[in-house]
């Protein structure tokens, strides 16, 4: 069976942050997920680390935010 949600993280090298790699990282990967089932994508994502927030804000699709006080809690639906 497919999987029904997947966690996604990955880094961006400081020399190539800022030129739109984290948001083609996300379109390949989102992508992929749903080529494989995935219908969801969940992260964990620490309130200074804008740069990735706005990744998946900006990624195209229904998102779920919640911060607990430590960290957003953020979930992606794929479908």
């Amino acid at each position: 069976p497919a999987l029904m949600h997947a966690e996604i993280a990955f880094i961006v090298r400081d020399d190539w942050q800022d030129k739109g790699m984290g948001s083609q990282m996300m379109r390949t990967l989102a992508q992929i997920a749903q080529q494989r089932g995935v219908r969801e994508f969940h992260a964990t994502v620490l309130p200074d680390n804008k740069s990735m927030l706005a990744v998946f804000q900006n990624a195209g699709y229904p998102i779920r935010t919640e911060f607990d006080g430590d960290a957003y809690a953020i979930e992606l639906d794929l479908v």
